[in-house]
């Protein structure tokens, strides 16, 4: 005697469908591996933009903490004021956190982009690489164990079929 398995889907009409456990199990890898790109292709583009930064702010001057700007979540980041070529300058990054590196009326060393002083990196900060790699990591373990997971559920159903159709035969372990 053969039997076959098989899950049972029922659609918005209410009609049911087989389905194999093997494509549900595909259609579930293959959103949590597109997830998972995306929050790999955040992280890297976090990366790449404060690589970016560095790369373009080569000029340190000294800046003084004049306030913390918070956003609607209570996270906070420094405004910076200093002097470059003769004219004052005040910015922030966009690198919020619950625990800034600097507080107001501090000293900081800052680096400004020469071409675009406004622009600024500060070396003292960095949430936005760790912020870079936590979403790279998520991103990477997502797609993995996700593919790992298909490929052992795929296994053990081809497994088990095989078991299955053979004919009067005892499971052997």
């Amino acid at each position: 005697m053969r039997t076959y398995t098989s899950s049972h889907v029922y659609t918005s009409r209410g009609a049911a469908r087989n389905v194999s456990p093997i494509k549900a199990a595909a259609l579930v890898t293959a959103l949590m591996v597109l997830i998972g790109g995306i929050f790999l292709a955040v992280g890297f583009g976090i990366n790449k933009s404060s690589q970016h930064i560095k790369e373009v702010c080569t000029e340190e001057v000294n800046a003084l903490v004049i306030d913390i700007r918070y956003d609607s979540s209570g996270l906070g980041s420094p405004v910076y004021r200093y002097d470059y070529g003769g004219k004052e300058y005040k910015a922030v990054t966009n690198a919020y956190s619950n625990d800034p590196p600097y507080d107001t009326g501090d000293t900081a060393k800052i680096m400004v982009a020469p071409d675009d002083p406004e622009k600024i990196y500060v070396p003292a900060d960095n949430t936005s690489e760790f912020l870079g790699k936590i979403f790279m990591i998520v991103g990477g373990a997502m797609a993995g164990i996700s593919a790992a997971v298909f490929i052992i559920v795929s296994a053990a159903v081809k497994s088990g079929r095989k078991q299955q159709m053979q004919k009067n035969e005892p499971w052997q372990m």
